[in-house]
C-alpha cells in the first residue's frame, strides 16, 4: 500500500516507511528542552494492561488483546504535551527516546572530557595512579 510521497506500508514486511526529506518540510527547528529528557521519560510509567473486551474483537480476546506492555496516552500527553489524552504517536515516543540517547551521549562526552583533564593534572606527577593506566 503506498501513498507516496508521504508514507508506504509493505504488507509483506513488518516495516512502515515515511518520507522525511527536508525537501518536503518547512519551518524545521531543532528541539530544545527546558529540562532533562531522561527525567521527563522517567516520569512516564511503562504498564501492562488488557484491552477491554468491547474494544477488542471477541474472537481476538484470547491473548492478542491481553497482557500487553506499553505506555498510557494520558501519561505521555501529561509530560510531553504531544498527541492527546486518547492516543499517542509511536514516532513521537521514538523521538523522545532519540533525544534521551543524545542526552546520554552528551553526558558521556562531558565525563570523558573531565577524566582527560584529571589525567593531565595527576599523571605527570603520579604515573602509577589507577586513572593513568586506563
Amino acid at each position: 500500500i503506498g501513498t507516496n510521497p508521504y508514507s508506504e506500508i509493505n504488507a509483506g514486511e513488518s516495516t512502515f516507511t515515511t518520507s522525511s526529506s527536508r525537501t518536503i518540510k518547512q519551518n524545521i527547528k531543532n528541539v530544545t528542552l527546558n529540562q532533562s529528557i531522561l527525567r521527563q521519560i522517567s516520569k512516564i510509567p511503562v504498564t501492562t494492561y488488557d484491552f477491554k473486551p468491547e474494544i477488542c474483537n471477541v474472537s481476538d480476546y484470547d491473548g492478542k488483546c491481553t497482557n500487553k506492555i506499553g505506555l498510557i496516552a494520558e501519561d505521555f500527553h501529561q509530560i510531553f504535551k504531544r498527541g492527546d489524552e486518547k492516543s499517542l504517536s509511536g514516532d513521537e515516543v521514538k523521538m523522545a527516546l532519540w533525544l534521551a540517547i543524545q542526552e546520554i551521549q552528551a553526558e558521556n562526552d562531558q565525563k570523558n572530557s573531565e577524566i582527560q583533564q584529571l589525567k593531565q593534572l595527576i599523571c605527570p606527577d603520579h604515573p602509577e595512579a589507577e586513572i593513568c593506566n586506563s
